[in-house]
């Protein structure tokens, strides 16, 4: 029996739909091609099972648009894992998040990017140094009472 041929695209949008079983039958069969769509198509859908299966066997990333859209569609779960184990960061997740009245998300957001964590989407002098006192017993209380940057 012959392996059917499956873009790359076809791939990304069966995580789109999260479809984990499907998503790990094309991994564990080498079908298909897998880009960083992927998992931004599923961190916008709420996929979290699809986007921890990727990011444990896929060696495609994510673009900060995944937490950029996760952000402004309300899925803190999301929000928080990618935070938590991804590192490329987000440009207006903060934005998004707080225009569609997610002040959970946003008030999260905000402490990772008081901790500098915001990755390749924060440009400089976007964050001060004004406050370093705060900034250091934020991460202190934070780092004695919680695991995550997140809380759950």
């Amino acid at each position: 029996m012959s392996t059917p041929t499956i873009s790359g695209h076809t791939f990304n949008l069966v995580t789109t739909d999260g479809h984990i079983d499907v998503v790990r039958y094309l991994h564990e069969n080498g079908i298909g091609g897998c880009t960083t769509d992927a998992m931004d198509y599923a961190a916008m859908h709420r996929h979290l099972g699809v986007i921890q299966f990727l990011h444990e066997n896929r060696s495609e990333v994510c673009t900060p648009a995944a937490i950029d859209r996760a952000a402004g569609n309300d899925h803190y779960t999301v929000v928080a894992f990618l935070c938590e184990y991804r590192s490329e960061g987000f440009t207006d997740a903060v934005k998004r998040a707080e225009q569609a009245g997610y002040s959970s998300i946003t008030t999260s957001l905000q402490m990772v990017e008081i901790e500098g964590l915001r990755g390749s989407g924060a440009s400089s002098g976007q964050l001060t140094d004004t406050k370093p006192r705060e900034k250091d017993v934020v991460l202190d209380r934070r780092e004695a009472k919680y695991k995550s940057r997140f809380w759950f």
